[in-house]
């Protein structure tokens, strides 16, 4: 931003673009503009860790605001690039002869340009009537030009799209046909669309220009022959490049008057009161789910500093799920999904791959409902599941098989809800001592860095040694159901018990990531070998360690990053070690938005989303007495209240499992406590899991009740009746 009167000037033209094209009008008030800024400023103060800008009411503070990052200021002079009778004029790049009199031994020219990557490049032709129509103005209007994604054609006044939207460093090239009265426009050198008729005879001029509103053409010190030109055309210029601009952040000499004077950078109460406020006169104009919206970035950087209150009551909620009521005999309009988890048990070994096929989620993506698209990475799985199955509750009704003995509970909710918890116990068991037998589902591993026992995806799944061909698309379709099931969980308040790495979380919210945080949440092995000179220099030995290596090496020195030297190679291996779990994690983070959305996730802190889709695993005992309601008489409402306080957290989350087969909190149905009269003292007390309740004999002694308690929940493998 040169000035915050140019940024307002840019928003209020581009208002489609910061907004994503959202309606910049409700309840008859206008788009408060020169709020935008102020919310990147503090986004990005956050982020550098960099002093907030005075955020208060204060009128005169907030007229002296100046952002906190300004455009290099250096009075640079573009270089000069070879075209024939032609260059920079009026901040576009365009011949000063019509192309028959550049080179007239010849009726085809071609021209291209390199995409930018903040910025929209056009390229076409400009033809003698609009040179003429606007010498007087600031910018030329092309007759006909190409950005990539959209044809625009000033005679119709209509953008027309052919093509997807261009990367960074896209070649966008055009090749014009004088004789034949036709332009082409193509991508990397794929033609993008048929050729469109331009006036034979005109006066035409290759014209490359930045979009209307940005800043003017500015060219690369760099140069690019052309790459593609095409047979029997003359090239009219060097490739362009735009010259990339550089980001400095102010000073805290500048910043001075505009920040608070303490040295802590973390917001006041009355900086996070404005802050809320701001965001909160925001978001009716914003499109939290949009990834192309400038201002749903912005108010997305700041979910660190909102309030939990804030976030709850003013930032997107998740959308309720049809509420389906089961009866005991069934009845209701569901698929029914068989789940056999005795097929988890083998004595025979079983490699990855076999122990993934038997898994119960492998058993619900068989089962469920696809669409018709492939799935990522397409190959044998057949399709993603169709995420509108899973806006009702219960999904489906269960056939569950504990055991291979036959025996078939009905389900009128526990074995429904018992499948949940038997799918987090496939991915979260780690020792099988007690289950000897037992084949885990292997899409996780145990971290090799937390102090906690979390869980992180096992990179090594779906890798070419398997002698799979198509496991691979088969396990990111797998990662993408699971990210689906926990976003489902999350609308249904239903916990699902895993206890996964901070660093899947941060990924799954898109913040940014570092590779601090990789070391610090996944593997910190590796630090050791970031710091090994020997094995950074060496090509081989480094590709193996960090995948991906040579290629972003070579894209490093390709945009000029840096030379071939340790630093170079170290940032390589660092940002290859911050992507090493992409194809886990991007199908699972894909699922999960789809089916929560992503204007939650993105509303939402990583510590947030955890809690919604995995709750407390170790619960206080006020959240505990909070989930029963207790119908017992005196004294046995006391007795059973003391045995269940004098039980650890861990014996909590047993007996929730016991009366509700929910092991986290919050439950989503309170359990109910009730005398058993045609029980004795010597019987155990029983649970209907369907209907979350729970019968007990009425002991004599507390002795009684707390030893009975502790025999009961100890229960957890027992098949439902």
């Amino acid at each position: 931003y040169r000035s915050r009167e140019l940024f307002s000037a840019v928003l209020d033209t581009f208002a489609d673009i910061v907004f994503d094209g959202k309606d910049t009008s409700v309840a008859g008030r206008s788009l408060p503009y020169h709020l935008v800024p102020l919310i990147v400023d503090v986004g990005a103060s956050l982020q550098s860790k960099a002093a907030l800008p005075a955020c208060t009411t204060n009128a005169a503070s907030l007229a002296q605001w100046q952002p906190l990052c300004a455009w290099d200021a250096k009075d640079e002079k573009a270089p000069e690039i070879k075209v024939a009778g032609g260059g920079l004029i009026k901040g576009a790049l365009r011949t000063s002869a019509p192309l028959n009199e550049v080179d007239p031994t010849t009726t085809k020219f071609y021209f291209e340009a390199v995409q930018p990557q903040d910025s929209r490049i056009l390229v076409g032709v400009v033809d003698q009537a609009t040179l003429d129509a606007n010498q007087a103005n600031k910018e030329m209007m092309p007759l006909v030009a190409f950005d990539g994604l959209n044809v625009e054609r000033k005679a119709r006044c209509s953008r027309h799209s052919w093509f997807t939207a261009p990367s960074t460093d896209d070649i966008i090239g055009c090749a014009v046909d004088l004789e034949a009265g036709t332009i082409t426009f193509s991508v990397n050198n794929t033609t993008c669309h048929p050729s469109i008729n331009i006036p034979k005879g005109s006066k035409l001029y290759a014209y490359v220009a930045m979009e209307s509103g940005a800043k003017p053409l500015e060219l690369s010190d760099t140069r690019r022959s052309v790459q593609y030109l095409p047979n029997a055309h003359t090239p009219i210029f060097e490739a362009v490049e735009v010259k990339k601009r550089t980001m400095e952040p102010y000073s805290s000499t500048k910043r001075a008057h505009v920040v608070d004077s303490k040295e802590d950078v973390s917001p006041s109460a009355a900086q996070l009161a404005y802050i809320e406020q701001t965001v909160k006169d925001l978001l009716p104009f914003v499109d939290m789910g949009s990834r192309q919206s400038m201002a749903a970035t912005a108010v997305a950087s700041l979910k660190s500093v909102l309030s939990t209150d804030f976030r709850e009551k003013v930032m997107a909620t998740p959308a309720p799920l049809r509420q389906i009521t089961p009866t005991r005999m069934g009845g209701m309009d569901l698929k029914t999904v068989s789940v056999k988890w005795y097929t988890l048990f083998s004595a025979a070994p079983r490699t990855p791959h076999e122990a993934l096929q038997h898994s119960v989620l492998a058993q619900l993506y068989q089962q469920l409902p696809k669409i018709a698209r492939s799935a990522p990475g397409g190959g044998k799985s057949g399709g993603v599941v169709d995420a509108t199955f899973m806006d009702q509750t219960p999904m489906f009704t269960t056939a569950l098989s504990v055991t291979d003995s036959g025996h078939m509970p009905i389900d009128a909710g526990g074995p429904y809800k018992q499948v949940w918890s038997l799918l987090s116990e496939e991915l979260m068991v780690v020792d099988n001592t007690d289950k000897p037998d037992f084949h885990r589902n292997p899409m996780f591993v145990q971290s090799l860095a937390s102090k906690a026992k979390v869980m992180v995806p096992n990179r090594l799944l779906g890798v070419a040694s398997e002698g799979q061909p198509g496991f691979e698309p088969y396990v990111a379709s797998l990662f993408n159901l699971l990210g689906m099931i926990m976003g489902h969980m999350a609308r249904a308040k239903f916990p699902i018990g895993l206890d996964l790495s901070p660093f899947l979380w941060k990924f799954v919210v898109e913040d940014p990531i570092t590779v601090e945080d990789y070391l610090s949440d996944v593997d910190g092995h590796l630090k050791d070998m970031l710091l090994d000179t020997a094995l950074l220099s060496d090509d081989e030995e480094a590709a193996e360690i960090f995948p991906g290596f040579l290629a972003r090496l070579a894209e490093m020195k390709r945009d000029g990053a840096g030379a071939d030297d340790i630093a170079t190679r170290k940032e390589a291996a660092s940002w290859c070690i911050v992507h090493m779990l992409d194809k886990q994690l991007l199908p699972l983070r894909n699922g999960l938005q789809r089916v929560l959305g992503r204007d939650v996730v993105m509303s939402l802190d990583w510590r947030a989303l955890e809690m919604m889709v995995c709750g407390e695993p170790h619960p206080s005992f006020e959240q505990v007495k909070a989930s029963i309601n207790c119908s017992l008489p005196e004294p046995h409402a006391t007795m059973f209240w003391k045995a269940l306080e004098g039980l650890t957290p861990e014996d909590w989350g047993k007996f929730f499992f016991f009366c509700s087969s929910q092991r986290r909190f919050p439950l989503n149905r309170k359990i109910g406590v009730f005398p058993d009269p045609r029980s004795t003292p010597n019987h155990l007390p029983v649970a209907s899991t369907c209907f979350s309740q729970v019968r007990i004999p009425l002991y004599p002694t507390q002795e009684a009740w707390t030893a009975k308690l502790k025999e009961a929940i100890e229960c957890q493998q027992m098949e439902l009746a």
